[in-house]
């Protein structure tokens, strides 16, 4: 009488483990999306970003420096202006 009631618990244990297996895996592919996601995002972050430098600083805007950037974003925040100020403001471009 001993094995059915093995066979029975293996059975329940290999029931567990595969809806947790199951359930992992759709966790994996909700990060994978999210993970796609966010890179979309960055991307178009960058080019947003491009956007508003060659509004800004024209032709020369290709060869600022990381340094002048970062020191561009910082003046930006100081600023306390929004980027629907300046997208509103560069139109013109």
């Amino acid at each position: 009488m001993r094995c059915p009631a093995k066979l029975e618990s293996v059975s329940a244990d290999q029931e567990r483990e595969k809806r947790r297996a199951e359930g992992n895996f759709m966790l994996v592919e909700q990060l994978q999306q999210r993970a796609e996601d966010l890179y979309l995002e960055n991307l178009r972050l960058q080019q947003e970003l491009e956007r508003y430098k060659k509004a800004t600083y024209g032709p020369r805007a290709n060869r600022l420096s990381m340094n002048q950037l970062a020191q561009m974003l910082l003046e930006f925040a100081g600023t306390g202006m929004t980027w629907t100020r300046i997208s509103i403001s560069c139109n013109c471009w």
